[in-house]
């Protein structure tokens, strides 16, 4: 979850410049806090709690340098702290680490034995000392099997070598791109942080070591053999990570979701690996699906299992990947579709290794290309969102969405592509409408508990933004069916709580939606309508605040996507009405990359 970057020159350069841009990049990935070290006469060391901004006080940008290691954390061993923010320096060394080393305590006994000493409460510093413990009496190349035989659990690490100007890392189940420039060789977590400079991409492969010097990249495979690695080019693209005019990655995220869309049924319909998927999946003549996520990518899952119920009689599962993992019994299914954004979400990947002996049944949705998912998948689907910067997915869960929905399509047989293209343009012209209920958000920002409710083909939808109100207000948030309210729920009703009713006047429940609406307004809490505009008049309560969502000639199946639009830009203007870090919400990363 953290990002880690390193960096190589032949020549010495600003090298803490560069070190800083690239930790900005990375920053979605953790802001706990962060550091650069710099190879030198001497190591130098930075590092502070807090964000990467709180950092730039207390770096030298004239600094000139030929290595250095950068990180950004978030915390998984020990407090947030100066003292637990990475790298870790010792004697000529320093680390980064990105993931979890999971038998650290024992690692930690044996050296406190041998009478070292530490500083922080991290797995990265115990990582450290064994590595430079073991490199006392051995090569580089023995510490290699050394460290594949002895250490446990999914990361990513740097190690700087003062000594001889070196990096030397490791990628063991996490992330690690290397980005290859004339006289510049950069590691970092995500190839997206690369500069310009940079053009072409090695990728490497799950459990590779490497060695860097300069610009030289020795890569050592599983089987301790050094092997070349496959290059691809690499295009800087400025616009992925510039806000391009609005306040937050956030804002422009949502407004950049009709063009994802029409990015992805552009890519739906012509490109040929997606159309040779989707007759695959035909092929498999299914009959019951499974499946799995986490998050959002769970609550994505829930809604095509609300689409399939209109239209199939399959059995669909949907199951929480941390779950599943340790289901012992669960029902066998002819499709496994795994969903995961990054496609790098660890409990996620648990659930593909699991399901490793029906390989040719799994399906994976992703956002990221070469990710680990789709290594382990036999099919694979991309959504098409582009890089997503804000924490609080977007764009990218309305794409999981979309390409679910023409998995429906593909079931069906049916394009929709007008009624599609419909639904986008009416997303488009919500996303434009940048004003907002004041009175409602003030109403909002006084509660202490928010209950988001709903019933049938809205319910899912409603999980989302549930989610997506807590992640970014901080605020007591769960979303109920509406028939459920009565079932216990209803005794939270009280003057300090409001319930955000979604509904829409095409929904067979309707009547029954105004019954549980008009039960909670009777106990006191307050009662917020998000509705289309036939369903706001029949309510006819002018007490009640309310969102009207113009729905006209938008098919039942596709007003979840309309109704996403308007629940993500409440819990935007609440967040910012509260004064809340809406691009970094606190203690979230993006990429969830440990159990």
């Amino acid at each position: 979850m953290c990002g880690i970057v390193g960096i190589s020159s032949v020549e010495k350069i600003k090298i803490v410049e560069l070190a800083y841009d690239t930790l900005k990049k990375l920053e979605y990935r953790g802001y706990d806090s962060c550091g650069i070290a710099i190879g030198s006469q001497d190591l130098k060391l930075f590092k502070k709690a807090g964000n990467v901004e709180n950092l730039k006080k207390h770096l030298d940008f004239d600094d000139e340098a030929s290595v250095a290691i950068g990180h950004t954390r978030w915390a998984t061993h020990g407090s947030v702290n100066d003292s637990n923010a990475h790298p870790f320096i010792y004697k000529n060394f320093a680390m980064v680490l990105n993931g979890i080393v999971e038998n650290y305590e024992s690692i930690k006994s044996y050296l406190i034995a041998k009478n070292y000493h530490f500083t922080s409460e991290t797995d990265a510093e115990a990582l450290l000392l064994y590595i430079a413990d073991y490199l006392n009496d051995h090569s580089l190349e023995e510490c290699i099997k050394f460290i594949r035989d002895n250490v446990e659990g999914n990361f990513s690490f740097l190690l700087l070598n003062n000594n001889d100007g070196g990096l030397f890392g490791m990628k063991n189940g996490l992330q690690l791109a290397l980005g290859i420039a004339p006289d510049l060789v950069m590691i970092a977590s995500d190839k997206m942080a690369f500069p310009k400079q940079v053009n072409e991409v090695m990728q490497l492969e799950n459990g590779d070591a490497f060695i860097i010097k300069e610009n030289n990249i020795t890569v050592i495979n599983l089987d301790d053999e050094v092997v070349p690695r496959r290059t691809f080019k690499y295009e800087f693209n400025s616009l992925a990570i510039d806000k391009n005019g609005y306040e937050t990655f956030m804002m422009k995220e949502i407004n950049e979701q009709a063009l994802c869309g029409r990015s992805l049924l552009a890519n739906y319909n012509v490109n040929k690996k997606v159309l040779s998927t989707l007759d695959k999946i035909k092929k498999l003549n299914v009959k019951s699906i499974h499946i799995i996520g986490c998050g959002s990518s769970y609550y994505a899952g829930m809604q095509f299992k609300s689409w399939c119920r209109e239209h199939f009689d399959y059995n669909v599962e949907v199951s929480i990947a941390s779950e599943f993992y340790f289901y012992k019994n669960f029902s066998k299914a002819d499709l496994y579709i795994l969903i995961s954004q990054s496609g790098e979400t660890k409990d996620t990947l648990l659930c593909a290794e699991k399901l490793s002996h029906v390989r040719d049944k799994l399906l994976s949705i992703v956002n990221s290309e070469n990710s680990t998912l789709e290594s382990l998948c036999e099919m694979n689907l991309a959504i098409y969102a582009g890089k997503e910067i804000g924490v609080a997915s977007t764009k990218a869960f309305f794409n999981q969405l979309l390409s679910l929905f023409l998995i429906t399509n593909n079931f069906l047989k049916s394009k929709n592509e007008a009624s599609l293209n419909y639904m986008l343009d009416k997303v488009e012209m919500i996303c434009e409408e940048n004003l907002y209920n004041k009175q409602l958000i003030s109403v909002l920002k006084k509660s202490k508990k928010i209950i988001l409710s709903s019933r049938a083909t809205l319910y899912p939808i409603t999980l989302e933004i549930a989610l997506k109100v807590k992640e970014l207000s901080y605020i007591s948030v769960e979303s109920i069916p509406s028939g459920e309210m009565k079932h216990g729920s209803i005794s939270l009703m009280d003057e300090d709580t409001s319930v955000i009713f979604f509904i829409t006047s095409d929904c067979p429940s309707f009547q029954k939606i105004l019954i549980n609406i008009n039960e909670v307004h009777l106990r006191g809490a307050r009662v917020i309508i998000v509705g289309d505009k036939k369903s706001i008049e029949l309510i006819g309560n002018k007490a009640y605040e309310n969102v009207c969502i113009d729905i006209k000639n938008i098919d039942l199946t596709l007003q979840p996507f309309l109704y996403l639009i308007e629940g993500q830009k409440l819990s935007y203007y609440l967040a910012k009405e509260l004064g809340n870090n809406i691009d970094m919400p606190r203690n979230l990363a993006k990429s969830v990359t440990v159990e």
